[in-house]
């Protein structure tokens, strides 16, 4: 069966975000652009928040590869 990761997208977009501790921000598709403008990356989930003193981000790329 062919997919093209939409559900697993939404999967695990779905459990990080119910899962997240208060404060944090949950940014789906987060589009990243270069100093000109132009886009060099989209990440299926970005997510931001502190811990303790320090801001973290972490991005999530979502693939849904065949099995063997």
């Amino acid at each position: 069966m062919k997919t093209d990761g939409k559900q697993l997208e939404a999967l695990v977009a779905f459990v990080e975000k119910t899962l997240l501790p208060q404060g944090f921000v949950f940014t789906p598709r987060s589009r990243h652009l270069n100093d000109d403008g132009v886009q060099d990356a989209e990440f299926d989930i970005e997510i931001r928040g502190k811990v303790g003193s320090t801001d973290i981000a972490w991005l999530i790329e979502c693939r849904d590869r065949p099995s063997q």
